[in-house]
């Protein structure tokens, strides 16, 4: 579900404001060609908000030895 909300809808949005005539590329703003920092943005900010809503798995930090 997650990667078909990515690739269907908030990919798309990004890269609307990156290319064409959206308001990052009005700023001036110029992707590297080869690197894709959409993508990178787009994946970075999904990882780090799923981490804050799914949080540490169970046990990680007990202070007892496994």
């Amino acid at each position: 579900m997650l990667s078909f909300a990515i690739s269907g809808f908030i990919y798309p949005i990004v890269l609307a404001w990156v290319h064409g005539d959206g308001w990052l590329n009005k700023l001036d703003f110029e992707e590297s060609p080869g690197i894709g920092s959409a993508v990178l943005v787009v994946g970075g900010t999904t990882g780090f908000v799923m981490n804050i809503m799914i949080g540490s798995r169970y046990g990680i930090f007990n202070k007892q030895a496994v």
